[in-house]
C-alpha cells in the first residue's frame, strides 16, 4: 500500500522499538535514558504527542520514585502527575473536537475508546482539588499501558514489513532450532565455557545459535523460554535435576544479558497458571534469580542482577504481583543484608514478609470443593391422620 513519507524524530523502526522497551522497562536507568532521548528529539522539531506524553508520564514516576524514596513532600510528586494527565487527556481530545457545537470530553473520550476516568482526573486536576497521590500513580500508569496498546504497538505493526503472526512463527521456529544446539552442545561438556569468538567447530556453532537468540524480539524470547517446555519442563524436578537445569542455562541466561532476566523475573511473576507443576518450577527459578548467581557479560547494563540500582524494582516487582511463594522469595532476597541495608529497605523487605506472613490468603478457586451433602425433606408439621379443617372461630 502507497504511503506518504513522514518526518519522524527516530532514525528506524529498530530505534523506536528500543525505545519502547526502555520506557517500558522496569529498569530505573534505561526509563531515565528514554526520557532523556526524548528530550534530544525535541531540539529537531515537534514531536508526536503520544511519544510526548510517554516521556512525561514516565518522568513523574521517576519524580516519584526518586522523592518517595527520601521522604519528601508529596505535593510536587501530586502536580508532576497532575499536569502529565492533563496534557496527555487534551493532547489526544482537543484534535478531534470539530463539530460546530463543542462535544462533551466524556463523548471524545468514548470515540477514542479512552476511559473516562482519564477526563474526571483532568477535570479534577484543572478545576478542582488535585486528586490523591494514589489516584494519580493509578492514572499515570494505566495511561502509560493506553499508550502502549494504541500508539507504540500500532506503530511498530504499521511498519512491519511481515505479517505479524507469519513472522512470531519464523522466531519461534529459530528459537527452537538455536535452543536444540545449545542444549546439545552444553550436554556434550557441562563444565566447558566458550568464549566469544571461538573458532573451533563447536564454538562457532556455539556462537551462531546464541547470535540467532539475541536477533529475536525480546517479548517472543521471554515467552518461549517460559512457556515453550524450555526453562519450566512438563515434568517433576527433584532437586537434582533443578540443579542440572539451572547449570545447563547458566551461560546462555549469562550472556543473553541482565535485561532478559529482569525479563523473566517479570514474565514468571505476572503468569497466570494454577498448574502446580509450573508454579514450582517458576518458584525454583525465581530463587535462583534472587540468589545472585549469575554474573553477566560486558555487554550487559550491569553485571549482577540485584544491585543497588535494580534491587528496588525488584522488591517492587515482587510485592505487585502477589504469590504464595512471594513471603519465601522475600526471604531470599533478604539475606542480601548489606545490600539492603545500602538502599535502605531492610525494613521494608520485612515488614513485606511478615505481612505476607500473617494476611495472605491463597486463591480459593485452587482449594479442593467440599463434599456436596446430600438433600433431605424438611417438615414444619406433624401429620394427623383424623384432622379435619375448620373455618376459624368455629368450635
Amino acid at each position: 500500500m502507497y504511503r506518504h513519507p513522514q518526518i519522524t524524530p527516530y532514525k528506524s523502526s529498530f530505534e523506536f522499538e528500543q525505545l519502547k522497551k526502555w520506557f517500558y522497562s522496569a529498569d530505573h536507568k534505561l526509563r531515565a535514558r528514554a526520557v532523556q532521548k526524548v528530550a534530544a528529539y525535541a531540539t529537531k522539531g515537534s514531536l508526536p504527542h503520544s511519544l510526548e506524553s510517554t516521556s512525561l508520564l514516565t518522568s513523574s514516576a521517576l519524580l516519584d520514585e526518586q522523592l518517595c524514596s527520601i521522604n519528601a513532600d508529596p505535593m510536587p510528586i501530586r502536580l508532576s502527575y497532575a499536569m502529565s494527565l492533563i496534557k496527555f487527556c487534551n493532547g489526544l481530545l482537543d484534535p478531534i473536537q470539530k463539530s460546530t457545537y463543542a462535544m462533551s470530553l466524556n463523548k471524545l473520550a468514548e470515540i477514542l475508546q479512552l476511559p473516562t476516568y482519564f477526563v474526571e482526573i483532568r477535570h479534577a486536576g484543572t478545576h478542582e482539588m488535585l486528586p490523591s497521590l494514589e489516584m494519580l500513580r493509578f492514572g499515570a500508569q494505566s495511561a502509560l499501558e493506553w499508550l502502549e496498546i494504541n500508539y507504540w504497538n500500532e506503530v511498530l505493526e504499521s511498519t512491519s514489513s511481515e505479517p505479524p503472526q507469519e513472522k512470531t512463527d519464523q522466531e519461534v521456529d529459530a528459537l527452537t532450532d538455536s535452543f536444540k544446539v545449545l542444549r546439545k552442545i552444553r550436554r556434550e561438556d557441562i563444565h566447558k565455557v566458550y568464549k566469544f569468538g571461538d573458532s573451533t567447530e563447536t564454538g562457532t556453532k556455539y556462537w551462531k545459535a546464541m547470535k540467532a537468540l539475541k536477533s529475536v524480539k525480546e517479548d517472543v524470547l521471554l515467552n518461549y523460554m517460559v512457556y515453550q517446555n524450555c526453562l519450566v519442563l512438563k515434568t517433576p524436578l527433584n532437586e537434582k535435576k533443578v540443579n542440572g537445569i539451572r547449570l545447563l542455562y547458566k551461560p546462555i541466561l549469562e550472556e543473553l544479558g541482565y535485561d532478559v532476566v529482569l525479563g523473566l523475573f517479570q514474565t514468571f511473576l505476572a503468569a497466570d497458571t494454577k498448574d502446580e507443576l509450573f508454579s514450582a518450577q517458576r518458584t525454583q527459578w525465581l530463587q535462583y534469580f534472587l540468589s545472585n548467581g549469575l554474573t553477566f557479560s560486558r555487554n550487559s547494563i550491569y553485571s549482577k542482577f540485584l544491585n543497588t540500582q535494580s534491587v528496588g524494582v525488584i522488591f517492587a516487582l515482587l510485592t505487585k504481583h502477589p504469590l504464595e511463594s512471594t513471603a519465601t522469595l522475600l526471604e531470599t532476597l533478604s539475606q542480601h543484608k548489606q545490600l539492603l541495608e545500602h538502599t535502605k529497605l531492610t525494613m521494608k523487605v520485612n515488614d513485606q514478609i511478615k505481612f505476607m506472613r500473617t494476611f495472605y490468603i491463597s486463591d480459593l478457586s485452587s482449594q479442593p470443593a467440599l463434599k456436596k451433602q446430600k438433600s433431605e425433606s424438611l417438615f414444619l408439621f406433624e401429620k394427623h391422620e383424623l384432622w379435619e379443617p375448620k373455618p376459624f372461630g368455629q368450635s
